[in-house]
């Protein structure tokens, strides 16, 4: 599993999770969501369902890429506040967080949606929504890029200035870390 984000609430899923007798190797946040969809398949559920029900326990923001040994020929992506971006390619197809990453290999993308899960297989991409699991049309959703890789880091902006100007609303929503002391003296 790869994780961009923040689980918030990882200290009471990792409580929790050490009840139930979840060794962990590390001190990670990202280190309660495999052991979170291993309960969930204990339980029997498919390994969709156990991400879609290990995905409504997690507060806070994320982009996950999963691999599961059940399901060796498909990667799952579901995301909630951080960018996941999917890659249409001749050869295969791409995850990554940042649409840069991609353009050597393709310029077909879908942009993921918060509560959606995409499941890249061989033949295809197939896109549901996490909580009523319904299936989704690619059609659409596709975009071309045609921008360089330096116009795509300012993600269509014509300036990085203009495009920090319209990123602080999603600043101002997204909750400030406390969990480290702000300096003072400044």
């Amino acid at each position: 599993m790869v994780h961009n984000g923040i689980i918030e609430n990882h200290r009471s899923l990792r409580e929790s999770l050490e009840m139930s007798s979840s060794a962990f190797l590390s001190q990670t946040d990202t280190e309660v969501i495999p052991h979170l969809i291993a309960r969930q398949l204990r339980l029997g559920l498919p390994i969709v369902e156990a991400i879609l029900r290990t995905t409504t326990q997690l507060r806070g923001s994320y982009a996950l890429a999963i691999l599961h040994d059940d399901a060796p020929d498909r990667i799952f992506a579901v995301r909630n506040g951080s960018p996941l971006v999917l890659g249409i390619g001749n050869h295969g197809h791409y995850i990554a967080s940042d649409v840069t990453a991609i353009l050597p290999y393709t310029r077909k993308v879908v942009f993921l949606e918060d509560g959606h899960l995409a499941i890249l297989q061989g033949g295809g991409i197939e896109l549901k929504t996490a909580d009523r699991h319904e299936n989704l049309p690619l059609t659409g959703r596709i975009v071309s890029v045609d921008w360089s890789p330096a116009m795509a880091e300012k993600q269509g902006y014509e300036h990085f200035m203009l495009k920090e100007i319209y990123e602080q609303p999603q600043g101002l929503r997204t909750p400030a870390r406390m969990d480290r002391p702000i300096p003072t003296g400044w």
